[in-house]
């Protein structure tokens, strides 16, 4: 999704203010996360990750294209110099990781906390 994303916004496609082809693939993706056994997750992140709590305050929820991919698109790029630059994750300390997670958890109406 990320890499299709990114494509779209370089060829400076729109997404649907109405329609969420996003958001099903990215519920689907913290499902099997959540229920995989196989994945090497720790059990705290699986946890934060469970469909039961993302479906506390989503359950009814599908946000459209425009708004998922704008998210998708901020968390696995970088725009430090201007041109937006691919984060992997792979490479992230766990302090990283760490920092990267508790300040989306304090993201609030596009104000960064």
């Amino acid at each position: 999704m990320r890499l299709d994303i990114a494509k779209r916004k370089a060829d400076d496609k729109t997404f649907s203010e109405t329609m969420a082809t996003y958001w099903p693939k990215l519920t689907a993706i913290v499902t099997a996360i959540s229920e995989a056994t196989t994945f090497s997750v720790s059990r705290h992140a699986t946890a934060r990750l469970s469909p039961e709590r993302m479906h506390q305050p989503l359950s009814n929820v599908q946000l459209p294209d425009a708004v998922i991919t704008d998210v998708i698109y901020g968390l696995s790029h970088h725009l430090g110099d201007g041109q937006p630059r691919y984060i992997n994750y792979r490479d992230l300390s766990v302090q990283q990781l760490g920092s990267v997670y508790w300040k989306t958890l304090g993201y609030d109406h596009g104000n960064p906390s």
